[in-house]
């Protein structure tokens, strides 16, 4: 299903994780298109972006304790060996209501692994120059739930092609992505000035982001600013060796947050019974 303007144009994926399979903007992908065969989606990290819900990233080995209560959530991507991401981005989705602009996927989860049932909306508009994407979760269990929320857009790599983000911090982590120790940015991951997407190397989340990035194609003349809201104060960037896109996932926690000392202080809120958790970005594109 597509939802579009005269200037942009995105596709929207319910059943195939809640994704977006492209973003288009002036007729030129923004995001890693589709990567389908015959028409099916073998996995939706291969789409252009997917929510996480009701967890951003890794909880190690998917045990973690909250308000007493245990969890332990299989590990859902692969041979990696720790639990990532949530639930929303590997199952059904449905439209709640769409026009031609706009559209609204809702996904409900009933306590299981994730011992908490919730649901979660997707609300996508688009409106002139802009793509406004949000996303919430709401605790639907009699009892206080830990929560986070995020999204995971998959952009286009070319050669020349630019970020510029507001970051200070940065987690190192262990070599499976925990993190182990907060440090100041280094140089070789400054965002703070435009840097060439081809000259990073990194799979970090950066801490006490501003909530605003930047991505310029000089190849395609184009450029889009990204506002993210309040609750999303802390930047995955994820640069792949020799592959055709990078990730700029605006999240509302660190990883592992739920294993942290403090969880509210790595981000984690807590939900109440009927409580909701809500934040949204901002895609504004422009010509260059």
């Amino acid at each position: 299903m597509i939802i579009s303007n005269s200037q942009i144009d995105v596709g929207v994926q319910p059943k195939w994780g809640g994704s977006l399979s492209h973003l288009r903007f002036g007729g030129r992908h923004v995001f890693r298109p589709l990567a389908a065969q015959d028409g099916v989606v073998r996995n939706p990290i291969d789409t252009g972006c997917f929510p996480l819900v009701p967890f951003s990233n890794r909880i190690a080995h998917g045990r973690f304790t909250f308000d007493g209560r245990k969890a332990a959530l299989n590990p859902n991507m692969g041979d990696h060996p720790h639990a990532i991401h949530g639930q929303g981005w590997l199952s059904e989705w449905n439209w709640a209501r769409k026009t031609d602009t706009t559209g609204e996927m809702l996904f409900d989860h009933q306590a299981a692994e994730w011992p908490w049932s919730y649901s979660s909306c997707q609300r996508l508009l688009v409106l002139g120059d802009s793509l406004r994407h949000e996303i919430s979760v709401t605790n639907k269990s009699p009892h206080p739930m830990p929560a986070g929320i995020g999204l995971h857009p998959q952009f286009i790599r070319t050669p020349d092609c630019s970020i510029q983000a507001g970051t200070e911090f940065v987690w190192l982590t262990t070599p499976d992505g925990i993190p182990t120790k907060k440090v100041p940015v280094p140089d070789e991951w400054e965002l703070s000035n435009k840097r060439h997407v081809s000259r990073l190397s990194v799979d970090h989340c950066f801490a006490e982001w501003n909530g605003w990035a930047r991505i310029e194609w000089p190849e395609t003349g184009s450029a889009v600013t990204i506002s993210a809201d309040e609750p999303f104060d802390h930047l995955v960037v994820f640069v792949p060796q020799k592959e055709d896109f990078f990730c700029v996932e605006p999240v509302s926690h660190m990883p592992n947050a739920l294993n942290q000392n403090d969880p509210a202080a790595a981000g984690v809120v807590t939900l109440k019974p009927k409580q909701e958790l809500a934040a949204g970005v901002t895609y504004h594109f422009e010509v260059i």
